[in-house]
């Protein structure tokens, strides 16, 4: 008993020794507008390391004696301090956190899954912000990307480096997300562009390469991400932006349909955003001191110039965060947005001359799209973070009749740990689940998918030099055919070869499961010409590398940009390409006649898995933004991109791969015309465009008014198949046929 107590005591007074040479600095981390800065790093030279709480403030306890602390933020300059600290100290020490005005102040999220600068990535990166979104009158996503390098937007399809085509709606192989969460519908893999909740955006990021590992099936291509902005504590304010717009008069009189007919209106468009943001510190009760919110909402109709393509949309959505107040390394919160839509769609007009805007066959959609989004985040000051995100998605579709068409419902959830060790190691890790129930007239029966995956990512950074690898793996069912992913990897670095000057290159497996809507639609695409389902698609698998340069630069003290020049090489195997032939009108599943009044053989499209693709392509771009004087103000960027997309089965020559660079480098400035039967033209992917421009220049004057000039180019795409031109044939009977317009007007626009 004596020992015992005897240990008790030698053990206490150990303790008490111990916690006698213990110290504890502590203190608030600002930015130049005095509001705290959550989760900044605050790192000893002798270990000990932490990070500030949701208000900026932070806690360390430390060793008796000498120490340097280091304090770092992304987008701002790190900080030293030194300080000698007695045995049993409390020491006060606040910091004033300041812009780095030595790199161009871009953070992105999406690529690593946590805040970093953007010449740091390993991938390439595009960043539209906020208020490029307003200067252009953006409407919607796919308007503020189709801006970028290297990027187009066509027929509601997001195609990044000429990864994708024409795909009738649907399937993407690119993944759209809101706040790092799918904006795909659930059977077509249709991107909703016109859902995405613009009016709240924070920006958007958009990153080129395969991102399966971290993003599942849909990122074969790349990723955009949709960001929405947070209130700052003391934030109280309403943004309304109304727009206008109007199309001028066609070259000829006859292309005015609208004039002196019944229902004609000049054809324009015009709306309004409006955002409202309130942090916590607007609110007059102290129990909403930690609560934070956004509401936003927008009405957008257009007048098209073409006959029955009007539109009209209306949209709300709200955002919600509390930090608990017992414990503030916990947050909750529920998202939502809600969207009604009367969508017009052109199929195809009279004829190719005095009627190209009159309608000849279209059709007339009304959706409702929902979105539920509740969240859960919890995090340490040991860099230890989870964050629990769910998603219920609805899409309502309403056709010409009075029958709901189409019906689906999708339910998702994202759950992720990561560790980071005093921003020098972190490793993210997730599970994405999700299920989905869809019913359409375009597809038979009912379809449930279910999909879940496991994502590992290590990120070492060194000193100027960060290392990249990754991990992912996935499972999909749809009724009864199962997909299975096998381990798909990444890698990548970055290296920093002087002050404003980083090497990037990298390297990722992708793949992408064929949807609902590829596997099973049917439909008329216009008279004669229709659309046949593939129920045995096979998933698509490939790879895409990269090697680039960033190189900052300064003029003056007021003016900062970046130079990156980025050449990259992709391959495919089972690509899915829209293939035109003449099919059995049987219908795959059941073996009954699909098109009723058809005979046994038709015209049509269907998708198919083509056996190799290989895409080489480079890109250039110059951004920079800066006060030229007191009152005026310049932001302006010039991008090039060049791709050679290669068909490897339709030209085997090209799978030598000093065959497949001679031909990319002899075509380069030539155009291919595949009309008059090149022999290069063989060897191309079907519509796409290999050279696209992106200029823009803004000024602001006296901060208050704002002067924009935007010049793209896109090239006219180079291989459409003969089939599909010879339906159209069929059904003009103008003395002018498509191939002879497409002839005329074959340079791009």
């Amino acid at each position: 008993m004596r020992f015992i107590v005897f240990l008790n005591l030698t053990t206490c007074l150990a303790f008490n020794a111990i916690y006698a040479q213990q110290a504890t600095v502590k203190g608030k981390v600002i930015d130049e507008n005095k509001e705290g800065l959550p989760f900044a790093y605050v790192i000893s030279e002798a270990g000990p390391a932490t990070t500030t709480d949701v208000d900026g403030y932070y806690s360390l306890s430390l060793d008796a004696g000498d120490h340097v602390i280091t304090f770092s933020y992304v987008g701002y300059s790190s900080q030293q301090r030194s300080f000698s600290i007695n045995a049993g100290q409390n020491l006060s020490l606040d910091i004033n956190m300041t812009e780095d005005l030595d790199r161009l102040n871009v953070t992105i999220i999406s690529a690593s899954r946590y805040e970093k600068n953007i010449a740091l990535e390993t991938v390439s990166v595009n960043v539209v912000d906020k208020d490029f979104l307003e200067n252009t009158n953006s409407r919607d996503i796919g308007e503020a990307i189709n801006q970028t390098a290297g990027v187009q937007v066509q027929d509601g399809q997001i195609s990044i480096r000429s990864g994708s085509s024409w795909s009738y709606g649907v399937g993407s192989r690119t993944a759209l997300l809101q706040d790092g969460i799918g904006l795909q519908t659930a059977d077509l893999g249709e991107s909703m562009l016109k859902f995405a909740a613009i009016e709240t955006v924070d920006q958007v990021e958009i990153i080129k390469g395969a991102s399966s590992v971290v993003y599942g099936s849909s990122a074969l291509n790349g990723v955009v991400n949709l960001v929405t902005k947070w209130p700052k504590k003391n934030d109280q304010y309403t943004d309304v932006i109304p727009y206008y717009g109007f199309y001028g008069a066609p070259p000829r009189a006859e292309l005015n349909w609208w004039k002196g007919e019944v229902g004609g209106r000049q054809p324009g468009l015009f709306g309004v955003f409006v955002s409202h943001y309130r942090g916590g510190n607007s609110f007059k009760r102290e129990k909403l001191k930690n609560f934070s919110m956004i509401t936003g909402a927008n009405f957008d109709v257009v007048n098209s110039f073409l006959q029955g393509a009007d539109e009209f949309r209306i949209r709300g959505n709200f955002k919600t965060r509390y930090v608990l107040a017992r414990n503030k390394n916990i947050d909750v919160g529920l998202n939502g947005n809600f969207q009604y839509e009367n969508l017009g769609q052109f199929f195809l007009s009279q004829d190719l001359d005095s009627n190209a805007y009159r309608i000849a066959q279209g059709s007339t959609n009304r959706y409702v799209r929902s979105i539920l989004d509740p969240h859960f985040s919890w995090r340490n000051d040991k860099g230890h973070s989870v964050d629990v995100d769910g998603r219920y998605m609805n899409n309502w579709r309403r056709g010409n009749g009075d029958d709901i068409n189409a019906n689906s419902h999708a339910f998702n959830l994202q759950t992720q740990y990561q560790w980071n060790f005093k921003n020098r190691f972190i490793m993210t890790t997730g599970l994405p689940i999700g299920t989905s129930f869809s019913k359409s007239n375009i597809y038979a029966n009912q379809r449930i998918t279910l999909n879940a995956a496991v994502f590992n990512q290590l990120e070492y950074k060194v000193d100027k030099l960060s290392l990249v690898g990754g991990v992912g793996y996935e499972i999909m069912k749809v009724d009864e055919f199962l997909e299975t992913s096998i381990p798909i990897f990444r890698s990548g670095l970055n290296y920093q070869l002087g002050k404003a000057t980083h090497l990037r290159m990298s390297w990722g497996q992708a793949y992408r499961l064929p949807s609902v809507g590829e596997r099973f639609v049917t439909g008329d695409i216009f008279q004669g010409f229709y659309l046949f389902p593939n129920p045995q698609l096979n998933t698509e698998r490939g790879w895409s590398s990269e090697i680039a340069i960033k190189q900052g630069f300064k003029l003056g003290d007021n003016f900062r940009g970046y130079i990156d020049f980025a050449t990259f090489l992709n391959e495919f195997d089972e690509y899915v390409e829209y293939v035109p032939g003449i099919y059995e009108n049987v219908n795959p599943e059941t073996g009954d006649t699909l098109y009723t009044g058809e005979g046994p053989l038709v015209f049509g499209i269907r998708p198919e898995n083509t056996d190799e693709a290989r895409i080489w392509g480079y890109e250039f771009t110059m951004a920079g933004e800066g006060d030229i004087t007191p009152w005026l103000k310049l932001r302006g960027s010039v991008g090039y991109a060049y791709t050679y997309p290669g068909n490897l089965e339709q030209d085997t020559t090209l799978r030598n791969i000093g065959t497949f660079f001679k031909k990319a480098f002899q075509n380069h400035f030539r155009r291919i015309d595949a009309f008059a039967y090149d022999p290069d033209a063989a060897g191309l992917l079907f519509y796409r465009s290999r050279h696209i421009i992106r200029n823009q220049v803004e000024v602001k004057l006296y901060n208050k008014f704002t002067l924009g000039f935007a010049a793209n180019y896109t090239s006219f795409p180079e291989k459409i198949p003969e089939l599909f031109i010879t339906a159209l044939n069929l059904l003009d009977d103008n003395q002018q046929t498509f191939l002879q317009y497409i002839e005329q007007h074959q340079r791009g626009d």
